[in-house]
């Protein structure tokens, strides 16, 4: 019987060839052309080669030891593959139709399925291609690096391609990419998502647009974005309830440069608590004890990419103010308009507000003479 999409896992198989080529074409991929493209596939009976990694622990995401899967051989019996070209992270392969694409374009794929029932029939339906590992495990909670050191052909993937299930896009997207404060040491070279429409229109949203929020911010400051193609709910089995949209994030290489992280992620937070209050009236408590005020900002750096559209309280909010003409003085002096709301300002004037604003605390706390 063919595997049905599972409610619990958020899988919606994409079966529109428009969309599917789009993203192959997105990916730009290179390395596949001098691959046997199909082999035959396994047989049922045919024993899967398992290796066994433990679990995290403490992991709410750990369904149960990971496992890799390997085309029915050990993986020091791997055959060799090419060394140029790409190795692409693929994330909920589903059945395989995509990953198919993939196989024969890239150098190797790296995919990783939470579903075990899927793993199987991927086999089924894909074969024994050698430059194909598939992973089974919450890609949440795998550690790839260790895993992949086994198979040394397929480490250290350099793209990304993932048809992403709606409920957890902020924590992969946050996976992949790291966070202001603690970037991904070692960026991939392109991520090609496919998710949906409404999360797509704020990671590729301008400055001043209604879609233009707090997890904007986060990622144009970690990545370019850039829209690729509508995806309409008829071209998944079965249909979502909201359309979709195919992005390509390439993560930047050189970041800019901020003095403090922290106090970037915690300035963003705290000024998209209200979208409907200028600024500076969002910052203002902020300034109340300004000896303390960067400890403050430490002990709530800690962001969520999925609540970027939450009324979040100011962390500080029930502190006094110290100058209600600080904000002002502060937003006017970098050139900003001081009736400004959040989603007035880009990546480079949030980056400039909070270098200022460690300034202006360094100053207030320097002993006076």
């Amino acid at each position: 019987m063919a595997p049905r999409p599972r409610k619990r896992f958020a899988q919606h198989w994409l079966r529109s060839e428009k969309a599917l080529q789009q993203i192959v074409k997105a990916a730009d991929l290179s390395g596949g052309e001098s691959l046997v493209r199909s082999k035959p596939a396994a047989s049922v009976e045919e024993p899967l080669t398992i290796v066994e990694q433990p679990a995290i622990d403490g992991s709410a995401h750990v369904i149960s030891p990971v496992v890799a899967i390997a085309p029915g051989i050990s993986p020091s019996l791997l055959p060799a593959i090419p060394s140029q070209g790409d190795c692409v992270l693929e994330i909920g392969p589903g059945l395989g139709v995509l990953t198919r694409q993939l196989l024969g374009r890239s150098r190797a794929v790296v995919s990783v399925e939470i579903d075990r029932d899927l793993c199987v029939q991927l086999r089924k339906n894909l074969g024994d291609p050698p430059n194909f590992l598939l992973l089974q495990g919450d890609f949440l909670s795998l550690e790839l690096d260790p895993i992949l050191q086994q198979f040394p052909a397929f480490q250290a993937p350099n793209k990304v391609v993932a048809n992403i299930p709606y409920n957890i896009t902020g924590p992969i997207l946050e996976k992949l990419l790291g966070t202001i404060a603690q970037p991904n040491p070692h960026p991939y070279d392109s991520l090609v998502l496919l998710m949906q429409k409404e999360v797509a229109e704020r990671l590729c949203a301008r400055p001043g647009r209604k879609a233009f929020g707090a997890l904007s911010v986060r990622v144009q400051y970690l990545a370019e974005c850039e829209w690729v193609c509508d995806v309409p709910a008829r071209a998944f089995q079965p249909p979502p309830k909201v359309d979709s949209a195919v992005v390509r994030l390439k993560p930047r290489r050189s970041l800019l440069s901020v003095d403090r992280p922290q106090r970037l992620e915690t300035l963003i937070k705290v000024g998209f608590a209200n979208r409907r209050k200028m600024l500076r009236n969002n910052l203002k408590g902020l300034w109340a004890g300004v000896s303390g005020a960067d400890q403050a900002i430490a002990d709530s750096a800690e962001a969520d990419l999925g609540q970027d559209l939450a009324e979040t309280p100011d962390p500080l909010a029930n502190a006094p103010i110290d100058d209600r003409d600080d904000c002002v003085r502060l937003l006017e002096h970098l050139g900003l308009n001081p009736q400004a709301r959040a989603e007035d300002l880009g990546v480079d004037a949030w980056v400039a507000l909070s270098n200022a604003w460690g300034k202006e605390i360094a100053l207030r706390n320097a002993p006076s003479a």
